[in-house]
């Protein structure tokens, strides 16, 4: 038993010399940890809005935060205004809100400044059944700040929004639903030209 433990020694020593260099430094960990945090705020975030669970969104964000939606042809409101605002505009529309390719650089006053890419496909029923009417992608850009108070159970990693804004890259809603409608139009003035001549045909017919 002392031979084996003589002969181990030397590589116990070598596992914990090597254990040592290897230990990562905190502020690597706490790099990941913000990355982290940030994706599952985007989680949250997409299942809010895509949810119409519109009561999440002010735990997202500072009660002071800005979102900035006009790239894609929304508003630039306060939080309170803009969550309405939403409300409002998603009455007749289904979304599915993609994010990925998170960028997280943090600032000295600990500040994260964020961008990632989002890709929205946007379903309405009521105008297009037959699937998507358009999608909308691009970036969203953000400034996160955590506090201890801000943690909450739809908001569990504490970290908010005080900044939001879009970068648009594409948008086919628009067109698509100008198409839609010139096309309904079109329809709805054909039937009616229809119905129109329909009664002049039946009296003309002559009977011998």
């Amino acid at each position: 038993f002392r031979l084996t433990m003589a002969l181990a020694a030397p590589f116990v020593l070598l596992g914990l010399l090597a254990g040592v260099g290897c230990a990562v430094p905190d502020e690597r960990v706490a790099a990941v940890s913000d990355v982290v945090a940030v994706q599952e705020w985007f989680g949250r975030y997409a299942a809010a809005v895509d949810g119409r669970e519109y009561s999440v969104l002010p735990h997202l964000f500072t009660s002071d935060a800005f979102l900035d939606y006009r790239a894609s042809g929304g508003k630039a409101l306060p939080m309170a205004e803009a969550v309405a605002w939403l409300q409002t505009a998603l009455t007749w529309l289904d979304t599915q809100h993609l994010i990925g390719n998170v960028v997280v650089e943090k600032d000295d006053s600990g500040v994260l400044h964020v961008s990632a890419m989002f890709h929205n496909p946007l379903s309405c029923a009521v105008l297009y059944p037959f699937g998507p009417l358009g999608t909308v992608g691009g970036w969203y850009h953000h400034e996160f700040v955590r506090t201890p108070s801000s943690a909450s159970a739809a908001n569990p990693t504490g970290l908010q929004s005080r900044s939001l804004k879009q970068t648009v890259m594409y948008n086919t809603v628009v067109p698509n639903a100008g198409f839609a409608v010139v096309a309904y139009l079109a329809l709805l003035y054909y039937a009616w030209q229809r119905l129109k001549r329909a009664p002049k045909a039946k009296g003309n017919t002559k009977t011998d």
